[in-house]
């Protein structure tokens, strides 16, 4: 589906459907995966300054984004996780 002329990729990102099944899908991440996904993302924050705040190394703060964000990607697609992905 093109966007008709003029319009924005985000005016286009704003489907209702696609909103509230990422808003399901961040909802069922771990609280820490949650929080780090949320300070990246929306607060664009380092990963410095978030592992200081959550006593994790910078490293580990780039592990748990990246575990956030392939569990979100798998949910968005319709993809159920298997019950081991959902610890990790």
């Amino acid at each position: 589906m093109t966007p008709p002329p003029g319009a924005s990729a985000r005016e286009d990102s704003a489907d209702p459907e696609m909103l509230r099944r990422l808003e399901r899908a961040v909802a069922r991440l771990p609280r820490r995966q949650r929080l780090i996904l949320l300070a990246i993302r929306l607060d664009d924050i380092g990963y410095d300054e978030i592992g200081g705040r959550l006593g994790l190394t910078s490293r580990q703060v780039e592990h748990q984004f990246a575990r956030a964000i392939y569990k979100v990607h798998r949910q968005m697609e319709g993809e159920r996780l298997r019950w081991w992905e959902r610890w990790i």
